[in-house]
C-alpha cells in the first residue's frame, strides 16, 4: 500500500497533536518519566507500548518522556540510582571497577542497587 503524501501528513499530524483533556496527556508524560527511571534500558517501550494501548495514554507524551529521560539524563539518572540504592541497602559504594573482578554476582551486585535507587526515584 502506497501513502501519499498529504496522507502521511496528516497521520503525523493527528499523532502529534492529539486532542484531549490535559491532566490525562500529563499523566501520559508522567507515565514516561516513571519507566525512564526503570532500569530495564532499552526494554522499557515494551511494557510502555502494552500500557498506551491498555490505558488509551497519549502515545507521544509516554514516548517524549521516556525519551526525553534516557537520552539527555541516563548517566546521571543510574549513578544517582546506584548511590541511593546502596545507601538504602546498606552498602558501601565505589566507582573504581576492576576488570578482574567482573562476573556475574559482581555485575548483580551493581544492579539490584540500581534497580532499589531507580525504583524508589521513579516513585518519587
Amino acid at each position: 500500500m502506497v501513502m501519499s503524501v498529504k496522507s502521511i501528513k496528516h497521520k503525523m499530524y493527528s499523532l502529534v497533536f492529539e486532542e484531549g483533556d490535559p491532566h490525562w496527556i500529563a499523566l501520559s508524560f508522567a507515565i514516561g518519566l516513571f519507566f525512564g527511571f526503570m532500569p530495564l534500558f532499552g526494554l522499557q517501550m515494551i511494557p510502555l507500548l502494552i500500557l498506551i494501548f491498555a490505558l488509551k495514554l497519549y502515545r507521544i507524551a509516554v514516548v517524549s518522556g521516556n525519551v526525553l529521560l534516557n537520552t539527555l539524563t541516563f548517566p546521571v539518572v543510574y549513578t544517582l540510582s546506584f548511590i541511593l540504592g546502596t545507601l538504602v541497602m546498606g552498602g558501601g559504594f565505589s566507582f573504581f571497577w576492576n576488570i578482574d573482578k567482573i562476573t556475574p554476582l559482581y555485575l548483580m551486585s551493581v544492579f539490584i542497587p540500581i534497580f532499589v535507587g531507580s525504583t524508589i526515584i521513579a516513585a518519587i
